[in-house]
């Protein structure tokens, strides 16, 4: 019942599923003392009156000290869990464009030490934009677009790879769309993440893929169409169970980008 210290350095989706929940109840409680996480990270504990950044890799470490230290469970213990209202908090008139957004993330890096697996091929999201964007306006998030790291993002064990004819297909065939990188440019005053933040705020239409960014689209409510071809969210059933906890998001699984294609542009 006394002060707690938080310090975590682990994987994204891990912070967000099991540690930020801890740390916002501990904050409701009056009995968050401080955090500590890596660079990017305090726009995700902005309750933390006392927050510290580390620039350091995101590494495999599990919040052994947290309720909950494994998210590969159907449900997680809500004895000490409260996500915080990230929409609520971050819902601005700064990005409202004249169409409704659909945030689509990607990613393209190493999975269990081989190649990348959960992915949007170039096909695939050529169909997507095709089928989306003459309703919405399409901000695709993919870390290393530009093969830099953004301002802000801090990687992880899995190496990010390029993925070949995605700069040609934004640019030639689908230049409506946003990219997260050519809105940082333009805003320069942000962060990766305090852009994320507020770009989902404002959406309710989301696809990801397994892994952190899954996560964070399922904080913000609306419809979260996840890609996941493999990993131990399927096998325990997380994403029929405590996905849909964050912010009461309706997540639809797709098991193959054929699936996901026939969902999102029914």
């Amino acid at each position: 019942f006394g002060q707690v210290d938080i310090s975590y350095f682990g994987e994204f989706g891990y912070e967000l599923m099991l540690v930020v929940p801890y740390a916002y109840f501990l904050h409701t409680k009056g009995r968050l003392r401080s955090t500590r996480g890596c660079t990017g990270t305090k726009e995700l504990y902005y309750f933390s009156t006392h927050h510290t950044e580390e620039q350091r890799q995101r590494t495999l470490q599990l919040p052994e000290f947290a309720p909950n230290f494994t998210p590969h469970v159907h449900h997680l213990d809500r004895t000490a869990w409260l996500p915080p209202p990230y929409k609520q908090v971050y819902t601005n008139a700064r990005f409202l464009y004249e169409k409704p957004l659909y945030i689509v993330h990607n990613k393209h890096a190493m999975e269990w030490m081989g190649k990348p697996v959960n992915t949007l091929s170039i096909a695939t999201l050529d169909s997507l934009f095709s089928c989306l964007k003459r309703r919405y306006q399409i901000v695709y998030i993919r870390p290393g677009f530009t093969n830099n790291l953004e301002k802000g993002y801090t990687n992880d064990q899995n190496a990010i790879q390029s993925l070949p004819h995605e700069h040609e297909l934004l640019t030639h065939h689908h230049p409506e769309v946003l990219t997260i990188q050519s809105i940082l440019q333009q805003n320069s005053d942000l962060t990766y993440n305090q852009l994320q933040l507020l770009l989902h705020a404002n959406c309710n239409h989301f696809i990801s893929v397994q892994g952190g960014n899954a996560v964070l689209a399922s904080y913000f409510g609306g419809q979260n169409i996840i890609l996941a071809k493999m990993g131990r969210e399927l096998r325990c059933g997380a994403y029929a169970g405590h996905y849909r906890r964050y912010a009461g998001t309706t997540v639809i699984v797709a098991r193959s980008e054929q699936d996901l294609l026939s969902v999102a542009c029914a």
